[in-house]
C-alpha cells in the first residue's frame, strides 16, 4: 500500500485535475481515472521493488 503524505496528494491532486477537465463524461469516473494515471506515472518513475510492482499491479498495470 502506498502511504502518502499530505503534500504529496496534493501535487497528485494538481497534476489529476487537468487530465480529468480533458476527459469526457461524469466527473467522479474521470477523476478517478486520471489521479490512478498520475499514481502509476509515480509509481513508474521509482526504483522498481516488489512493494511497487505489488501495487501498480493492483492498478491495473500489465506486467508485461
Amino acid at each position: 500500500m502506498i502511504h502518502l503524505d499530505l503534500e504529496q496528494t496534493n501535487s497528485f491532486m494538481k497534476d489529476a485535475v487537468p487530465l480529468a477537465r480533458q476527459m469526457e463524461g461524469n466527473w467522479s469516473v474521470r477523476m478517478k481515472l486520471a489521479l490512478n494515471q498520475v499514481i502509476i506515472k509515480h509509481l513508474l518513475n521509482k526504483p522498481l521493488s516488489p512493494n511497487n510492482i505489488q501495487v501498480l499491479l493492483k492498478k491495473g498495470v500489465s506486467y508485461r
